[in-house]
């Protein structure tokens, strides 16, 4: 037992490194993959955006061996394709599912694995440094909804709405209309 987690008496039936688990399906054979856990059990990921925090250490018919990850240690996963060290490693896709993969042109919901810490081949056991979490590349960029403001004008109205002087509604124009620019400008509306 951690002696970090002794004098919580909330932490004491917690355990750290690799865990045996229930398997939702046969995974004889599946060591290096991804797996995500459900109802059922331990499982392959159906889709790029599962959830996968576990490594099968040990298959099994019903049962086996996981490992959690955590970014205070380094492991191996089955990779897909090839990639370099510092590469943003994903879930892979199609026939691949629960292999890792580099970041190229995936779109949408993706579960972000971790950092490659080495160069890679196709389906060598490739060592990475965990930091998961959700990337939403998206599709295209959003459209503007609302009218876009005038290039040029000042607030000139009897009643400013709450500012004291037309000099801080034409800053607050003014500040409105740059980040629109920055934002057309890095894709995020047009």
């Amino acid at each position: 037992m951690n002696s970090n987690k002794a004098i919580f008496s909330t932490q004491s039936n917690t355990q750290a490194g690799h865990i045996p688990g229930e398997f939702a399906a046969d995974l004889t054979g599946k060591e290096g993959l991804l797996a995500k856990l459900t109802s059922d059990g331990f499982a392959l990921p159906s889709a790029a955006s599962d959830l996968t925090l576990w490594i099968i250490l040990e298959g099994g018919a019903t049962s086996g061996t996981v490992l959690p990850l955590t970014p205070l240690e380094n492991v191996r996963v089955r990779a897909n394709g090839t990639g370099s060290k510092g590469d943003i490693l994903v879930l892979a896709t199609g026939g691949d599912l629960g292999k890792a993969t580099k970041l190229a042109a995936q779109t949408g919901r993706l579960f972000v694995l971790g950092i490659a810490e080495e160069d890679w081949e196709d389906e060598q056991l490739v060592l990475f440094r965990p930091h998961p979490h959700y990337l939403d590349t998206g599709s295209a960029p959003t459209a503007f909804s609302g009218a876009t403001p005038a290039a040029t004008g000042s607030s000139n109205a009897a009643t400013p709405y709450g500012f004291t002087t037309s000099a801080q509604a034409d800053a607050l124009v003014t500040t409105v209309r740059e980040i629109r620019a920055a934002l057309v400008a890095k894709g995020i509306m047009a």
